[in-house]
Parts: C-alpha cells; sequence; structure tokens
C-alpha cells in the first residue's frame, strides 16, 4: 500500500484502483516473499524495511522533485536509515525505486528529462543513499563504543569489503553483471519458478521500455530501465547470490507488469488478453507457494518419523533413565537413511538440529 500511495504521488494520481490491485498481487504473491515471511521469520525487519524505503522515497521525491525543504531532506534521510537499519540490502531496493520514479515522470507524466537533468537529479538521490548509509554505520559505531559490544547493532559492514577497495572493480563490473545473471539463470534453469519469472519479465520489459523510448522519443528510458535492472543485481556486490536478499524482485517484477497494463486500452482486445496472463501469473506464483507450504508439511511429516523411530528404538533397546548421548555427527550416510527427509525437500527451519562437529 504504500508502494501504490507512492506510485500514485509520483503520478498524480494517474493510476486506477484496478492497475494497483494488479501491482499488489504480484508484488504479495513473489514466492521469494513468502518464502521471506513465513519460513525465515523475518517479519519484523523485512516489513519495517519495507514501510520505511518506500516512505523514504516519497520524502526523496518531494525534496528532489518539488521544493528543497530541510523536512523532506531529513524524513528521506532518517526513514532510508531505518530501512537499511532494519536490513541493510534494502538499500538497494531504494537504488531501483529511484528508476522506478524516472520512468514514471519520463512514460506515465511526460516529463522532457534530458540527460543533464537527469544526471542532477540522480546525484541528489545519490546523496540521500550516501548520507543515509554513512549515518547508519555512524549511529553503529558510537554504539558499539558507548555499549563496549562489537560486532553487534548490525547485520554485516559493507564498508569492509574488498570490492570497495579494488582499483579494477570498474573493469570487471561487466563480468560481474555476467556472472550474477548467469546464477540466476542457473537457478532459473533447474526450476526456480521466481527467478524463471524473472528472467522472463526482464525480456518482457526490454522491449517494452524500448518500444516506449521510440514512442516518447526519449533514449533516457533506456537508461533507467538498465538501472531499474541492474538495481537488482548490485546487491550482490556485497554479498554471495542468495535469494533470501533479493527484496527488490517482486517490486521490479510488479512495476514491470505495471507499465505494461498502462500501454494497452482497457477496452481493446489485447486488454482482456493481458489480464488473463496477468491473472495465469498471479496463480503461477499463488501455486509456488503452496508448493512451499507442501514441501513443508512433508518435511515436518518425516521429521515427525524420525524423532519417533529414535524414541521407539530408545525405550526397546535401552535404558532411559540414564542420560542419553548421541555421539555421531549426521554425514553423507546419514542423508541417505530411512530416517532423513529427502534431500531437497528442505523449507524453513528443521525441528531437529544436530551439532557440529565442534
Amino acid at each position: 500500500l504504500l508502494f501504490c500511495g507512492l506510485l500514485q504521488y509520483v503520478t498524480d494520481n494517474h493510476f486506477s484502483t484496478f492497475s494497483l490491485a494488479v501491482f499488489c498481487c504480484i508484488y504479495i504473491s513473489y514466492p521469494i516473499n513468502a518464502d521471506k515471511f513465513i519460513f525465515q521469520l523475518d517479519v519484523i525487519s523485512a516489513t519495517l524495511s519495507y514501510c520505511c524505503c518506500a516512505i523514504s522515497l516519497v520524502y526523496s521525491y518531494m525534496f528532489v522533485f518539488e521544493k528543497h525543504s530541510v523536512q523532506s531532506l531529513v524524513s528521506a534521510v532518517l526513514f532510508l536509515m531505518i530501512s537499511i537499519g532494519s536490513y541493510e540490502t534494502f538499500l538497494f531496493l531504494y537504488f531501483c525505486g529511484v528508476f522506478s520514479i524516472f520512468l514514471l515522470r519520463i512514460v506515465i507524466c511526460n516529463d522532457k528529462i534530458s540527460f543533464t537533468k537527469l544526471i542532477l537529479k540522480g546525484m541528489q538521490f545519490a546523496a540521500i543513499l550516501v548520507a543515509s548509509t554513512i549515518f547508519y554505520y555512524l549511529a553503529v559505531t558510537v554504539l558499539q563504543i558507548v555499549t563496549r559490544q562489537y560486532g553487534v547493532f548490525t547485520r554485516g559492514n559493507i564498508f569492509q569489503l574488498d570490492f570497495l577497495t579494488n582499483g579494477h572493480l570498474f573493469s570487471k563490473f561487466p563480468t560481474f553483471v555476467k556472472t550474477i545473471y548467469n546464477r540466476i539463470h542457473y537457478f532459473a534453469s533447474e526450476g526456480h519458478t521466481a527467478l524463471q519469472i524473472f528472467e522472463i519479465i526482464t525480456v518482457l520489459g526490454a522491449f517494452l521500455f524500448l518500444y516506449l523510448a521510440i514512442r516518447k522519443k526519449n533514449p533516457w528510458v533506456i537508461l533507467c530501465f538498465i538501472g531499474l535492472f541492474a538495481g537488482n543485481l548490485l546487491l550482490f556486490l556485497v554479498s554471495a547470490f542468495d535469494t533470501r536478499m533479493c527484496q527488490s524482485f517482486c517490486f521490479y517484477i510488479a512495476f514491470v507488469i505495471l507499465i505494461l497494463l498502462q500501454q494497452v486500452s482497457p477496452k481493446g482486445f489485447l486488454y482482456k488478453i493481458a489480464c488473463i496472463l496477468i491473472a495465469s501469473l498471479i496463480i503461477r506464483q499463488a501455486a509456488t507457494i503452496n508448493q512451499v507450504f507442501y514441501t513443508d508439511y512433508k518435511r515436518y511429516q518425516q521429521e515427525a518419523f524420525t524423532i519417533h523411530s529414535i524414541a521407539s528404538e530408545l525405550i526397546a533397546e535401552y535404558d532411559i533413565t540414564k542420560t542419553v548421548v548421541f555421539t555421531n555427527t549426521p554425514d553423507y550416510r546419514y542423508l541417505e537413511s530411512l530416517y532423513l527427509p529427502q534431500t531437497g525437500t528442505n523449507v524453513g527451519r528443521s525441528m531437529i538440529y544436530w551439532a557440529s562437529e565442534d
């Protein structure tokens, strides 16, 4: 709802309720989101970051495109600090949000944004992002010094990573992008529905915004789409590829579909086809979530069987009046035993915890 508010504020209430409902359905039903909220139990941190990121984008837009008020600037920086502080990789969702604002202004509001204007306004957004990140880590450092609890108050320090001091970063950047996208393509080819959707929407978006660049006679539409797309990959500069960090993917996919829907006349035949395809996408995403629920339930049943089997064996063959000690650490042989849930079916956290050799 907050992102819908952002879209309406930027475009002066251009979108219909139906269009925003489509945006919300695609956003909420994206499988990575469901896994994040239901199985990885990051509900509070992810929710807080999503909300504060959307609010920060609203205040950032007010500061950059409207009046340069101190209140807007401070609010933008403060809410983005909270968003990053709750979950650091959300700074890349802000990055994607900035380029979506430029696309909305050009495509929906018909603004004649030149390259110079794009750069100048982009630098203002970037200044807010950099300031928020710096102030956040300064606050973390101060808290660590005051409390003498080092290594807490933050999930990680992106400023300690080698890529920021690597003089060959820009020369290797194309290779980095290729490597990350190949990784995404690998998971998609292995049947990861969320990443398959990401690939399809990226191809569709490329053709869509190429068409819009020609139609609007503004080549910078392509540049903004590339920035929107790249924002989904930049987060892997600070960590190895992991779908749990893909918070920008749902916004990216929903936004591209929303813009696509605006290019079709509501009274035309193509609009009906578009609605059918969008409904199919939402159903496919919902089916993926349902499959995850089924897989988790199946894993639970297998683990329950494991626990009951161990308990039955202990009662039948051992003296349970004494302390029971398990001396082995499960390895690949355990993974092939009949006690174990089948490989590849693990979702969420296991209720059986096996300690490591340490």
